[in-house]
């Protein structure tokens, strides 16, 4: 339950069939996961052949892996190179049953078979669909690139800055994404930018933050990746001086002493006039 193998109840410690016992594909997917990345199960899974020392009761014994992918010793059909461990089995309610393991590209992958039967040469088809689902998923995913800094540019319009109307912003860095090697990036993938300000005042620097943009698979957010700006912009010293003063004239405490002399000027005046 720790891992999510949610639908798994276990009776007994040998797969032996039994009423209340059950599992899934995915579950036994899950377990066998864990259970890969011990470097101690999957070593001694992938032992084909063990020799048993001779006691005091009994002589020396020799015992072979029953899982056909890798041991030779009783069938060598099925053996497929690429298979690393993990378990087989068969019970008469659970079929025939593999479970293993395949790297390729620096990947790992879970085959999972089970309920497998015969097929009409009366061969053990679990391990057939096995070594068929180890090539399709070797030839079939991988690390696909989904964000590209050089191919995604913003234009962003700038205030205050000396000679330009704008300042050019792009992805931080670059995503690769697993996915099917023939998904169709420029069909199948979105992008949505979401910046921070829809204008920047100069002076604005290179590598400054600008917003971020979501990479989007199928309705899906698969990354998320700062904007950057991609240039320098410097400020015009004009611009920023017209700037300051406009936003000064705009000020609460200005306008109060504008209006404050402006009362007190039209007072001065009619007093100078009654005077007069």
């Amino acid at each position: 339950k720790e891992i999510g193998a949610e639908s798994t109840t276990y009776e007994n410690v040998s797969g032996i069939d039994s009423e209340g016992m059950r599992t899934t594909a995915r579950d036994t997917s899950l377990i066998a996961a864990y259970a890969y990345k011990l470097p101690e199960y999957a070593k001694y899974a992938g032992v084909t052949r063990y020799v048993m020392p001779a006691t005091n009761l009994s002589g020396q014994r020799v015992v072979h892996n029953r899982n056909y992918l890798l041991s030779t010793h009783i069938e060598r059909k099925y053996y497929d190179k690429n298979a690393i461990g993990l378990n087989s089995g068969y019970t008469q309610l659970g079929g025939h049953c593999v479970v293993t393991a395949t790297e390729n590209g620096g990947l790992s992958y879970i085959i999972t078979v089970m309920g497998g039967g015969r097929d009409e040469k009366g061969d053990n088809a679990a391990f057939y669909t096995a070594s068929e689902l180890i090539k399709w998923a070797s030839g079939s995913f991988g690390y696909v690139t989904v964000l590209n800094p050089d191919s995604i540019v913003k234009e962003i319009p700038v205030s205050l800055a000396k000679n330009v109307d704008y300042v050019i912003a792009s992805p931080e860095n670059k995503v690769d994404y697993f996915l099917p090697l023939d998904t169709d990036v420029e069909s199948e993938i979105s992008y949505e930018m979401k910046l921070d300000r829809e204008t920047m005042t100069a002076p604005i620097y290179e590598g400054q933050r600008a917003g971020e943009i979501d990479v989007v698979y199928r309705g899906e957010v698969i990354a998320t990746v700062q904007l950057i700006t991609k240039n320098n912009v410097r400020a015009s010293s004009l611009l920023r001086a017209m700037d300051y003063l406009k936003n000064l004239l705009k000020s609460r405490q200005v306008k109060i002493t504008l209006i404050v002399f402006a009362v007190v000027f039209t007072a001065y005046l009619i007093l100078s006039y009654v005077a007069y």
